[in-house]
């Protein structure tokens, strides 16, 4: 594991495996501290191998003699580099994830057991909430209009059966009891190893809107073209 043979290790201060002498005292007082207050002790340090390599340990110690800790320690090390490393890249693609979230300008809501358990910044406003707390915690459904229920709830369960729901538009309601029309979307995930459903949510009351005046301008056009004496190419 350090690539020393046990020649070069035996005799010798587990001080050389550390990097610097303050490693080594720090992880020393936090062993013996633990030691005297349960009897074991385990901490998490880094050793350096002979090839300057640096790899996580485990140290898990115990004294020889519980009742003369001058007798020294017996201590078993794990090497634990590949499980922080990955601990620590899922740490930064969560927050990675999480920053996206947090500056996306479409709503996203998490919900599990159909409660919310997370809005971002857009959700909130969309919803008119000037803090999480006033949603947070509330069925998931208090915030859909009652007409939108119905197909809502059948995508939730589309969605947590894994299947892959269609976009839907749908009446959303605010906390003030307005309404707002949305297009929306779900895709399971895991709140602490629940099956739950991240929602996006856009507001597409002016793309509807402009859609409308849209339509009725050819209209308008399409009743002149047919009923004016002149004649209109297009």
């Amino acid at each position: 594991m350090t690539g020393y043979n046990s020649g070069e290790l035996i005799g010798k201060s587990a001080r050389m495996l550390y990097m610097t002498p303050e490693e080594f005292d720090d992880v020393g007082r936090d062993k013996y501290s633990q030691i005297a207050r349960a009897g074991t002790g385990s901490v998490i340090t880094r050793w350096k191998k002979k090839d300057g390599g640096i790899i996580d340990v485990l140290l898990s110690s115990a004294p020889i003699d519980p009742a003369d800790l001058i007798r020294g320690i017996t201590f078993t090390a794990l090497d634990i580099t590949q499980r922080t490393r990955a601990e620590r890249n899922l740490r930064e693609s969560e927050e990675r994830f999480r920053t996206l979230v947090e500056l996306s300008p479409d709503a996203v809501i998490l919900h599990c057991d159909n409660k919310i358990v997370y809005v971002n910044p857009a959700a909130r406003t969309l919803i008119g909430a000037a803090n999480p707390e006033e949603v947070v915690g509330r069925p998931v459904l208090d915030f859909v209009d009652f007409g939108s229920r119905v197909v809502v709830s059948e995508n939730i369960q589309k969605d947590l059966g894994g299947e892959l729901s269609p976009k839907t538009e749908l009446q959303m309601l605010r906390l003030d009891g307005t309404s707002v029309l949305v297009e929306g979307r779900g895709v399971q995930t895991l709140v602490d190893g629940k099956p739950s459903v991240l929602v996006t949510i856009r507001d597409i009351t002016e793309r509807k809107r402009a859609g409308e005046r849209l339509l009725e301008s050819e209209r308008k056009y399409r009743f002149l073209a047919e009923n004016s004496l002149d004649i209109i190419t297009r």
